[in-house]
């Protein structure tokens, strides 16, 4: 019987389970029945990019092999779409190179966000409500499959309850592992994998099959000739692999902060091409910039400026009734920039102060403007809500920038995932992401791209 890797699907608004999307790997040439459709290319998920450098890193002998992968859907009407199906297709993915070492009951089910830390590959956590509803189809009496890989994070005390109380048993990854495991979980007993966000690696060995090598012990008896010319053969090859590197390809991972990545394909680049010069003089550009914080108490049109990294903010409050704007100066000589700025507060409630339609500002900036102001009207001030009453003591806000020469594509996209969510649930998830994102730009290595924080109160 052929085991598909299964990603679950609801309607979270509606509480609602509509079925799996289930992959499979199979080779083009035998007979595909008719439920299936080949799937040409990675699933347009909100971190496609992220998801393919998964691919890449963890399974990158599955392009080579002759299996691709094919989907059936339980619903076929129904348009099944998400970045939880992320694990799913990243194990089917490596199931094209690579036999199973288990052999489930049924299909196995997976739900998970693949992204990156430090450049490598890592689960997080679904939306709450939506996997809760996932979890309830999966523990149905109707279902028959009895495995389910799910991020450990989305674990609490009401979900180990549910899964309980419906007679599943929960594992972490290391007990799945164990060989002993069959005598832990009986067969007729649903079972649920908890995969912690840097066991991803765990995960594929546990699953997955060694990859068989080939004809090792035939490399040690070749003759000194027959290397010589292998070693001119690659010498050729990485050449040419060279001018397979494209702009777009490289630019691409910078765009979505995937810099690690960035650097190490560039440097495998073509180096004599004007792009690839211009792209390194662009990483390693030194951009000095100045943030100017401008503010007024209440209807005091006495103006305090502090300039940031030079003056302490934390220790500033400001309530609804005062003003207050920035100013960002840059360095003389520079490349066009892409500028944003947010504004943050310990609730969680993210604004976007630049770009911004409100005053009509956009990305990119050119060399020709030495000063950016926000608001960009000089008449125009930013200013605080008024706390509810119920509010106990102070709120903390963060003006955050970020600028480089490129545009920041992933937490645009995450900016507007946060503004456009089902729920708060699935708010906090989209947050949390973008921060993830914003602390990789922080530890980026790279001189031109610059994160810079104001914090100050926000009290009654």
């Amino acid at each position: 019987m052929t085991t598909h890797f299964a990603y679950p699907n609801v309607l979270p608004k509606e509480k609602r389970f509509i079925g799996c999307g289930r992959y499979r790997a199979m080779d083009p040439k035998d007979d595909c029945p008719p439920e299936y459709h080949s799937v040409e290319e990675t699933p347009n998920t909100p971190n496609r990019m992220v998801l393919e450098h998964a691919l890449q890193t963890m399974g990158a002998e599955s392009y080579a092999a002759t299996k691709t992968i094919f989907e059936k859907r339980d619903q076929p009407n129904h348009q099944y779409q998400g970045d939880s199906l992320d694990l799913a297709y990243l194990l089917a993915h490596i199931h094209r190179s690579r036999n199973l070492r288990i052999n489930p009951i049924g299909d196995i089910w997976c739900t998970g966000v693949v992204q990156t830390s430090d450049g490598k590959p890592i689960l997080r956590k679904v939306d709450p409500t939506g996997f809760e509803l996932k979890l309830n189809s999966f523990l149905s009496p109707e279902n028959n499959d009895q495995i389910f890989f799910v991020p450990a994070a989305n674990f609490n005390s009401k979900i180990l309850e549910l899964a309980s109380f419906k007679g599943a048993k929960t594992f972490t990854l290391d007990q799945f592992s164990d060989p002993n495991f069959n005598s832990l979980a009986s067969q007729s007993e649903k079972s649920i994998i908890k995969v912690l966000p840097n066991e991803l690696p765990e995960l594929v060995k546990a699953i997955f099959t060694p990859i068989n090598p080939k004809n090792h012990s035939k490399k040690w008896i070749l003759s000194s000739f027959i290397v010589m010319l292998i070693a001119s053969f690659s010498l050729v090859l990485f050449f040419q692999n060279k001018k397979d590197i494209s702009q777009d390809e490289i630019q691409s991972l910078i765009f979505h902060g995937e810099y690690d990545e960035a650097q190490r394909k560039l440097a495998l680049a073509d180096r004599n091409q004007l792009w690839t010069k211009q792209i390194s003089n662009n990483l390693n550009i030194e951009l000095n910039v100045q943030v100017g914080f401008i503010f007024r108490k209440d209807d005091n049109p006495q103006l305090h400026r502090m300039t940031l990294n030079s003056e302490p903010t934390d220790n500033l409050r400001l309530n609804h009734r005062d003003y207050y704007r920035l100013e960002i100066t840059f360095p003389e000589t520079r490349p066009v920039l892409h500028l944003y700025l947010f504004q943050l507060d310990t609730v969680g409630n993210l604004d976007r102060l630049f770009p911004s339609q409100l005053w009509g500002t956009l990305n990119p900036i050119t060399p020709t403007l030495d000063r950016v102001s926000v608001p960009s009207d000089s008449g125009d001030w930013l200013f605080l809500s008024k706390l509810d009453q119920l509010t106990e003591g102070m709120i903390k806000e963060q003006l955050i920038l970020v600028l480089s020469p490129w545009p920041a594509k992933d937490m645009e996209a995450l900016y507007e995932k946060t503004k456009l969510a089902a729920d708060d649930g699935q708010r906090r998830l989209f947050l949390e992401s973008f921060l993830e994102r914003l602390k990789v730009r922080e530890q980026a290595t790279f001189s031109s791209v610059v994160v810079k924080r104001i914090s100050f109160w926000h009290e009654k």
